[in-house]
């Protein structure tokens, strides 16, 4: 097998008049020309060049070679020039994986508008509740909001997102206002199971310090809009990301509980496999998502570039 520089370098010299003629082209000695053929026939195992007199003579392979090396050349550079515009241009099949809600709400619009501007890249968005039970070759990226468990994909991350406990004012009305974690267990809870998290079980940080609290729900789904809606109809607390609950917040349809306290951020996440960010298209939606998410549009008086370009028109 003759490699591509092989091949450079044998055109120059079975189209030249003489070995010393090819050195002088080749910028080396002509003793150097002579090693390198000698070399390459060995490893091929046939004879290029007859040099056993004056002037050498091409052997049968010899012309074979320098017949078809041209069009072979030509073709390798035209092979180079097409991976070469592909790397530069965004194209191709993207893969993405996000949450059912936040996929719906936020990544979904950014898929569009990614799509919009890149008409050659073809997007396969997928929304699940079950984001661990994906494999890595099944997706180009993975969104992921929460605590991240151990893996070995390439992690960014997008923006930040607190979780918050909180219930509609009308709820609050009837029962005594809760002052710590531990008298929320007073409370009925709404709780919310999803990508087999245990929904019951939280960390609060405030003033004395940290403290788990087990909660004992009064109602529970694996459906986030169908926790939200209990909440918003005053049926109990929920414990939910800031990212859907912002505007329930700002307009008062809900209140936030015991805000000394803090629990365990939520934080937005890119996930890539290390393999697939060397595509030009993995990297330019990554770029993407991050500049629209990065300022965290659902934190108050906050607005992404997305929603600004589309209140513009």
């Amino acid at each position: 097998m003759i490699e591509p520089g092989e091949l450079r370098f044998l055109t120059v010299v079975l189209n030249s008049p003489s070995i010393s003629a090819a050195a002088r082209t080749l910028h080396v000695t002509q003793s150097a020309v002579s090693q390198r053929i000698a070399k390459i026939e060995k490893r091929i195992g046939v004879l290029l060049v007859d040099r056993s007199g004056r002037s050498p003579i091409l052997t049968d392979e010899g012309r074979l070679v320098a017949n078809g090396a041209d069009g072979i050349l030509v073709q390798l550079a035209g092979l180079n020039e097409q991976i070469s515009r592909r790397r530069e241009s965004i194209r191709g099949d993207l893969r993405v994986i996000a949450p059912l809600g936040f996929g719906r709400f936020h990544v979904a619009p950014i898929v569009a508008e990614f799509r919009r501007m890149h008409p050659e890249v073809h997007v396969d968005l997928r929304l699940s509740d079950r984001l661990g039970r994906h494999p890595e070759d099944s997706f180009d990226v993975m969104i992921f909001v929460g605590e991240l468990p151990e893996t070995n994909l390439v992690k960014r991350k997008l923006a930040s997102n607190r979780r918050i406990a909180c219930a509609s004012p009308e709820f609050m009305s009837k029962v005594v206002h809760p002052r710590s974690p531990e008298e929320l267990s007073q409370l009925d809870f709404i709780a919310l199971y999803e990508d087999d998290s245990d929904g019951c079980a939280w960390r609060f940080t405030g003033p004395d310090g940290s403290s788990r609290v087990n909660l004992e729900p009064s109602f529970s789904s694996n459906d986030g809009e169908v926790t939200l809606a209990w909440a918003l109809k005053g049926a109990g607390f929920i414990i939910r990301s800031e990212w859907i609950l912002s505007e329930h917040l700002r307009d008062g349809r809900l209140v936030r509980l015991i805000p000394d306290y803090s629990l365990p951020e939520a934080d937005v996440v890119a996930l890539f496999a290390d393999r697939n960010l060397r595509a030009r298209r993995v990297q330019a939606f990554g770029d993407f998502i991050g500049r629209h998410l990065t300022n965290a549009p659902w934190a108050s008086d906050v607005v992404s570039p997305l929603q600004v370009q589309k209140r513009l028109g």
